[in-house]
């Protein structure tokens, strides 16, 4: 398992502990009024489908369970659950599954005013699985799906101007050339923003 791989699998276990107390929460927002220590994180919020038994592939499994994912989101729920101040930048699908997100993302303290949400696309879905030799297993429904579809004009500039670290998608490399260069020039805006 790569290093790359390793953070977001713990990044994602913390995903799964329970919230720090709204009071705690309420007592980091106040002693780090400025913006430092403040993390914005763009990319997808998915909703995954965890196999009901560990260490079976995904055509094995009797069941699945729901669970958040996407490793931006996740990533912006740790910060905020280690004591940070975190955002989340992104786009949900206006279903059931989009509407559930996004209150996940409020239960945890993480600022939520980038979230936007389509009518037209779906919150997008991910079948994934850790099988007995370590390796993960993924199965995605983007056809496409919300979080793709996020568009310059509907970015928090707010948001990113507050935030000295930014963290990107980690379907960067699954996009086409020209959404790459897209997401590459808002890593530039981000970090020429952020000084």
């Amino acid at each position: 398992m790569s290093i790359i791989s390793f953070t977001f699998s713990m990044l994602s276990f913390l995903f799964t502990f329970p919230a720090r107390s709204r009071a705690r929460r309420r007592e980091v927002a106040v002693t780090n009024g400025t913006a430092e220590g403040f993390v914005v994180s763009f990319g997808e919020m998915i909703m995954d489908f965890v196999p009901t038994v560990a260490g079976v592939s995904l055509a094995e499994a009797p069941g699945f369970v729901k669970a958040p994912g996407g490793a931006p989101a996740t990533a912006a729920i740790a910060v905020s659950r280690l004591g940070g101040r975190a955002a989340f930048i992104g786009k949900l699908g206006a279903d059931e599954f989009g509407v559930m997100l996004a209150g996940i993302l409020k239960d945890n303290g993480v600022d939520d005013k980038g979230v936007v949400f389509d009518s037209t696309a779906m919150t997008g879905l991910s079948f994934v699985t850790l099988t007995t030799d370590g390796e993960r297993e993924f199965l995605f429904y983007r056809h496409p799906s919300a979080d793709i579809l996020l568009t310059e004009a509907e970015l928090d500039l707010d948001l990113i101007r507050k935030a000295p670290l930014s963290l990107s998608p980690s379907f960067y490399l699954q996009l086409s050339f020209h959404s790459q260069l897209f997401i590459f020039g808002f890593y530039l805006i981000c970090v020429s923003l952020s000084k």
